[in-house]
């Protein structure tokens, strides 16, 4: 399948600095930078899926605290829009409750997770001690790597994205932590005003289900045989169906005596 079971998980700074750093703009219909780069994501997952994969979508917004706004649902039910996604709050940001809210939310949810992390700011709240927007001691990014840590550790085959609105200079700092929030440097991207975060997000390319041409092994089994293994003559996509993949092993002798019978399938 393309995607196969698929949770997509949005996470989204709601702070007081969003207000201004990516606001509702008339240019966009009213919408902002965060709501824009969400549709085009679901609207890249609705136009590559397949008959069969199961994608749900999500939504954690996150400031002084972090918020389930939508567990994970079918995508064809979530919508991405003004009214939900472009919110702020005259709050500070907690990358620590961020993490911490969206493992909660993935815990028992199977298949493949991606996470779209959005924010305009590093951490200024989470960990031992009052808000500080240098955070001096450095005490709120640890709290933050440490929970970014425990999802992509204890959440299988999640794949954790960051996109960071460098409205006010963080520039390289800002790369360095997300790449440790991350573990994979090109697995974030930095846009320097809202409008461009929509065409960042779809550089962050949704890992699909592949399948390795020498990675198919065989064996043959009946009841009371020993179990054998047999050869694969051939692996390859089916070129009428995207998606289907065909095989075809050796020639395979079953011996049976007169009247009785070899197989059964």
């Amino acid at each position: 399948r393309a995607f196969g079971k698929l949770t997509v998980m949005f996470v989204v700074d709601f702070s007081g600095s969003m207000a201004e750093a990516d606001p509702r703009s008339i240019l966009s219909f009213f919408s902002c930078g965060r709501a824009s780069a969400a549709m085009k994501i679901l609207a890249q997952l609705k136009k590559d899926s397949r008959p069969g994969d199961d994608i749900k979508v999500g939504f954690v917004s996150f400031g002084n605290n972090a918020k389930l706004e939508s567990a994970p649902k079918p995508l064809k039910d979530f919508s991405a829009n003004t009214l939900n996604f472009c919110g702020s709050e005259n709050e500070s940001t907690n990358y620590k409750a961020a993490f911490d809210k969206t493992r909660e939310a993935l815990l028992a949810v199977p298949g493949n997770k991606v996470v779209y992390f959005i924010s305009d700011g590093l951490p200024t709240i989470g960990g031992n001690g009052p808000v500080d927007n240098t955070d001096s001691t450095g005490v709120h990014k640890a709290a933050g790597l440490t929970a970014a840590q425990a999802l992509r550790t204890t959440i299988e085959n999640a794949t954790l994205n960051a996109i960071f609105l460098d409205a006010g200079g963080a520039g390289a700092d800002a790369q360095t932590y997300l790449t440790q929030i991350t573990n994979d440097a090109a697995r974030v991207k930095l846009a320097t005003e809202a409008s461009q975060l929509a065409d960042k997000i779809v550089e962050l390319s949704i890992p699909k289900v592949t399948l390795k041409d020498n990675g198919l092994t065989a064996e043959l089994s009946a009841p009371g045989y020993p179990a054998l293994p047999v050869k694969i003559e051939s692996f390859k996509q089916d070129p009428a169906k995207p998606g289907t993949w065909i095989f075809k092993t050796e020639t395979i002798k079953l011996n049976a005596k007169p009247g009785q019978t070899a197989h059964d399938r």
